[in-house]
Parts: C-alpha cells; sequence; structure tokens
C-alpha cells in the first residue's frame, strides 16, 4: 500500500492541486485590498474577457450553454466507465480510486481557479 501511495504522488498533474489554493489566496487578496480588486477588474480580467469573448465569437453557437450540458454529462459517463471498471477489476481498486479522487480534485481545483480568474 505505501509504494501506491509513493506512486499516486509522483503523478505530474500533482501542481494542478495548488491552483485551488491560489484561488483562495486571489479572492482573500481581493477581499482584503479593494485596490488590487479594482487593479485586477480593470487590467487582467479585461485582457481575459476579451481573448474569451474573440474565442467563442468564433463558434456558431454558445460556448457557455454548450458547456453547462457538455460538462455534467461528461462527468456522469466517467463515472459509469470508473464505476463498471471498478467492477469487473477487482485488484488493485484502492490505487484506482484513490487516483480517480485525484484527478477529480485536480479537475476542481482548475475549475475554481478559473472561475476565480473571471471574477466569479
Amino acid at each position: 500500500m505505501n509504494g501506491h501511495i509513493k506512486k499516486l504522488f509522483k503523478k505530474k498533474r500533482l501542481y494542478l492541486l495548488l491552483l485551488f489554493p491560489l484561488g483562495l489566496l486571489l479572492v482573500g487578496i481581493a477581499q482584503c485590498s479593494p485596490a488590487f480588486a479594482e487593479w485586477y477588474a480593470t487590467t487582467v480580467y479585461v485582457g481575459i474577457s476579451r481573448a474569451g469573448n474573440f474565442l467563442s465569437s468564433l463558434m456558431p453557437f454558445s460556448v457557455g450553454e454548450w458547456l453547462v450540458y457538455a460538462l455534467p454529462a461528461a462527468f456522469l459517463v466517467c463515472l459509469v466507465l470508473y464505476v463498471i471498471h471498478m467492477i469487473r477489476r477487482k485488484e488493485g481498486r484502492g490505487r484506482r480510486t484513490a487516483a480517480f479522487l485525484l484527478n477529480l480534485c485536480c479537475v476542481g481545483g482548475v475549475a475554481y481557479f478559473l472561475f476565480v480568474l473571471d471574477c466569479g
């Protein structure tokens, strides 16, 4: 079991977990410093917003609406495939469950950080 934990922490995507506390730090700084929040909203966010608007204008459909439907559906498909895989292969369940939870936390950290960057 100890070897499995060491392998889990050698994953290259582990750095993505740092995005969640970084997002919390940005929110905390913005709450404590209205000057920082104003600077971010008038400089950094403007560039992010313009880039996002330009990219989404290239699509003939609403990217936001597509994501609202596609992301939960993709999550459910991944969850069902994970459960099927767990039922069929009994060995290594703990390692696969830990990897699945790590992936889930990484996705959550990235999503939260992107939410914060987009003035969420």
